[in-house]
């Protein structure tokens, strides 16, 4: 699995961009600098590679890679904070 993860982070990125600026446009997701975002997403990921993370801690490797997108995405804030 995580030779596909690697080539999608080599060959993806100008596709993911694209998405990102299209979704700012569209007031889907906040206005951002989109290659920071990506430049933090890659360092997520590969930190988590190199360290073998998923094997240290049980985890299949799928299931991390949708933590990380899940934490970058929604964040760690309970929504329901202030509320």
């Amino acid at each position: 699995e995580w030779i596909k993860l690697d080539r999608f982070l080599k060959e993806e990125w100008e596709s993911v961009n694209i998405l990102m600026e299209q979704a700012i446009k569209e007031n889907l997701i906040k206005n951002i600098n989109t290659s920071l975002f990506i430049e933090v997403y890659l360092g997520a990921i590969n930190q988590i590679y190199q360290s073998n993370f998923a094997s240290k801690n049980e985890m299949a490797v799928g299931e991390v890679f949708q933590s990380v997108v899940d934490m970058l995405l929604q964040g760690i804030i309970n929504e329901r904070r202030g509320k």
